[in-house]
């Protein structure tokens, strides 16, 4: 299905439980809506799972200019406004999990509960060394091949061949214009300004094979520096854990999403 944005369409599956607790899933950097099948499989029996591509993404419109994660987060509202969900657990994966998180900041009343998956918390500046990293990456980037590019992101983030294939089929299909596009627009989202943190309850969980390395340390500290939140490190596997990682990942989902969906008084 197809969600009419002021960009063009803007892809979305719905799976599925028609009335049950809404989880909505957004990919990361370069990759599409297929990356949580693994995820859609566990939850489809108990849930109502949305899955989509951000613009610039898989089936979606393509991007003109820099991805805009603002406007990410209001096509993701306007897909669930077109499916009647009142009320959804955000699921995030790295560029995605900024996704989840703006959402909570600016639309709290439509965000159950958040799920991060090698992300980092939104309200804390990119440090000066580390967004120097990525704008240099950005540079060298638009050096190399698209197929060389793409080929050596994917092994770089991920632990298993199946995942590895998935990145690299995923960004091969946007192209490297895309692609270069996305990367800089993360690199803006990287320094937006928010006025305060989620609220709401999350789980925060990374990679044992992190790339970059500082993701892990930025997730510790962003377990300790929120009460009552869960934190999980995904054993043997890389940044895109989810895949790597299905079966440790999906059953500290589940648990999480069982804790959360009942403080929140959400019908499970």
């Amino acid at each position: 299905m197809f969600y009419e944005s002021d960009a063009g369409p803007i892809y979305y599956e719905v799976q599925g439980l028609e009335n049950g607790p809404a989880i909505v899933f957004t990919h990361g950097a370069g990759l599409n809506h297929g990356m949580f099948d693994p995820q859609v499989m566990a939850l489809r029996e108990m849930y109502r799972v949305i899955t989509w591509d951000m613009q610039g993404h898989g089936k979606s419109a393509k991007l003109d200019g820099n991805l805009d994660i603002s406007k990410m987060v209001e096509y993701m509202i306007g897909i669930m406004n077109e499916t009647r969900v009142d009320k959804a657990v955000m699921v995030g994966q790295s560029l995605g999990s900024w996704v989840a998180q703006l959402a909570a900041i600016n639309h709290p009343e439509r965000v159950a509960a958040i799920v991060s998956i090698s992300g980092e918390p939104i309200e804390r500046p990119v440090g000066k060394l580390e967004l120097f990293f990525y704008e240099a990456w950005l540079a060298l980037s638009k050096l190399f091949p698209g197929k060389t590019l793409f080929r050596w992101t994917a092994r770089s983030k991920t632990t298993t061949e199946g995942a590895r294939r998935f990145a690299e089929e995923s960004m091969t299909q946007i192209g490297k214009r895309q692609f270069l596009r996305i990367v800089a627009g993360m690199l803006q989202a990287g320094s937006i300004k928010v006025p305060k943190a989620p609220h709401q309850p999350i789980l925060i969980t990374h990679g044992e094979h992190e790339m970059p390395k500082s993701v892990i340390k930025s997730c510790k500290e962003w377990h300790r520096d929120v009460p009552g939140s869960r934190y999980m490190q995904l054993p043997n596997a890389g940044h895109n854990g989810n895949q790597d990682n299905p079966v440790a990942f999906n059953k500290e989902l589940i648990e999480f999403l069982e804790d959360a969906l009942d403080f929140q008084q959400i019908p499970r």
